[in-house]
């Protein structure tokens, strides 16, 4: 993934930009992380290391993540989304 300047994001830019992005749209539908955690079948404490940037998900943690957010009327998770 490019930054608009045209650069490679770094790891923890991108990590950075994804925990924004999915705690902005479960908010954004006043959900919990219990709750969007139990739809999209992970462990609470899976969904809040997704949110925190700490984690380095597996692909199946992420699909799982889109699947739920999809399921809620979630935008794509990697657009980018104005900050906090």
């Amino acid at each position: 993934m490019r930054h608009p300047d045209g650069r490679h994001l770094r790891y923890d830019e991108l990590a950075e930009r994804l925990a924004r992005n999915v705690r902005q749209l479960r908010t954004a539908r006043g959900m919990t992380q219990a709750q969007v955690a139990k739809l999209a079948g992970l462990p609470r404490a899976t969904w809040a290391n997704l949110e925190s940037s700490a984690a380095n998900p597996t692909l199946s943690v992420l699909h799982a993540a889109a699947a739920a957010l999809e399921r809620i009327g979630a935008l794509p998770l990697v657009e980018d989304m104005p900050p906090d």
